[in-house]
């Protein structure tokens, strides 16, 4: 049996694509008798320090954020005056230049010492690995520092998000997050890249230091979920989960062809983004029915999918990016439509290797394949495959190939 910590930067009940993510390879890793612990961000300074969560320990860790929230008696940090938030953390940020690792964000100044002091008083020896699940790429400076400190034998990354070329960090010059990435993964063993990670750099002809300790790996998500069919309500119910974008996932398309089924059809949307797209097209909706849910919590959006007839996709126009949630759908094993953009979408690889997938390219169709989708619908709309069928095609997508994968590097 080995000593694992994960670090990831939310955990239950707090949830992000990275929860999940981590999540399933620590159950995989646990039922093969492996003991894995938990290092979080904390979700309000309220949150103990360290916990137990089904068999594992959780340390979270504080921020500034946490800190100035507890000294001014405030249930989070948006409760304290705009003005003063700006204050404090102007006065972290300057404390951060110090840091040659600073990132500028509310990760900077973490504790590090006391975070190591914590973790060391409750494990007996040096975890056998650390794993990092980034993004945030922030916590990375504060793993290569528990590193240092001598917190596991071995350190291996999963990432996510690419950080070098990543539009989100473009307010940190490009040689800063060179020099950054070089110095975390300088302590890496291995680091696992996800589908479509390095597009950009690869596009722009850059080879990075740590070239030689990348491994490509696909996103730990497809694993077998809830396949109960209980729909919520009369007629046939589609449901599509996640989020709009305007740039990189409009839903006009999707929903002018969704318009279009009859009478019986109900599609629910559970999300946000493009509300005021959503609503327009809300009117051209007079046979099937569009409801719309909003965003809801995670538990609440998984339970609308395992009550659903079909499931609903729509892909990003960066055709190189794989929305996780589409590997979730496959867990599922409903009926699924897909709505893509281009023949060079990367998820096409997964969604033609499932085995009741209706795929539609949403910037080149005719009234045949809006009828196609229709009679899709009819012909399954009680189809449900076990997860043995589901994922016959997919063998290299399911989260127990990829955790025995993680393994081998981890060992």
């Amino acid at each position: 049996m080995a000593n694992f910590l994960f670090v990831v930067d939310k955990f239950f009940p707090d949830v992000s694509a990275g929860t999940i993510c981590c999540n399933n390879i620590l159950e995989v890793m646990q039922s093969l008798g492996h003991n894995v612990d938990i290092l979080t961000i904390k979700r309000n300074y309220q949150d103990e320090d360290v916990c137990v969560f089904d068999g594992s320990m959780v340390f979270r860790l504080n921020t500034y954020h946490h800190e100035w929230t507890k000294k001014l008696k405030k249930s989070k940090w948006e409760d304290i005056n705009v003005v003063l938030r700006k204050l404090i953390g102007l006065t972290n940020k300057i404390k951060a230049k110090f840091n040659p690792l600073a990132l500028n964000g509310y990760l900077d100044t973490v504790n590090v010492n006391k975070l190591y002091k914590t973790i060391k008083q409750n494990i007996d020896a040096p975890y056998d690995a650390m794993l990092t699940f980034t993004e945030p790429f922030a916590i990375m400076p504060i793993c290569k520092k528990l590193m240092q400190k001598g917190i596991a034998k071995k350190w291996c990354t999963f990432m996510l998000d690419d950080f070098i070329y990543n539009n989100f960090h473009k307010d940190i010059p490009f040689a800063k997050r060179e020099k950054i990435a070089n110095s975390v993964f300088k302590l890496n063993s291995k680091i696992f890249i996800v589908d479509g990670v390095l597009v950009e750099a690869t596009k722009e002809g850059y080879v990075a230091e740590y070239k030689d300790k990348l491994i490509d790996i696909h996103q730990p998500m497809l694993t077998a979920k809830n396949q109960g069919n209980e729909p919520f309500g009369d007629g046939v119910n589609l449901v599509y989960a996640g989020l709009f974008y305007a740039d990189i996932r409009r839903p006009n398309e999707m929903l002018d062809v969704l318009k279009d089924l009859p009478v019986g059809y109900n599609i629910h949307l559970y999300g946000n983004g493009c509300e005021d797209i959503v609503q327009e097209k809300s009117k051209l909706f007079t046979n099937s029915k569009l409801l719309i849910h909003g965003r809801v919590p995670y538990g609440e959006s998984i339970q609308a999918i395992s009550n659903a007839n079909i499931l609903v996709n729509l892909s990003n126009k960066d055709t190189y990016q794989i929305p996780s949630k589409i590997l979730e759908y496959v867990g599922f094993g409903k009926p699924i439509i897909n709505f893509y953009f281009s023949e060079d979408d990367i998820c096409l690889n997964i969604f033609k290797n499932y085995p009741v997938c209706y795929n539609l390219n949403v910037t080149n169709y005719t009234q045949a394949d809006v009828d196609g989708l229709i009679e899709f619908c009819k012909k399954h709309t009680n189809t449900l495959l076990s997860y043995k069928e589901a994922t016959k095609n997919l063998q290299e997508y399911t989260i127990e190939y990829i955790t025995n994968k993680v393994l081998k590097e981890l060992i």
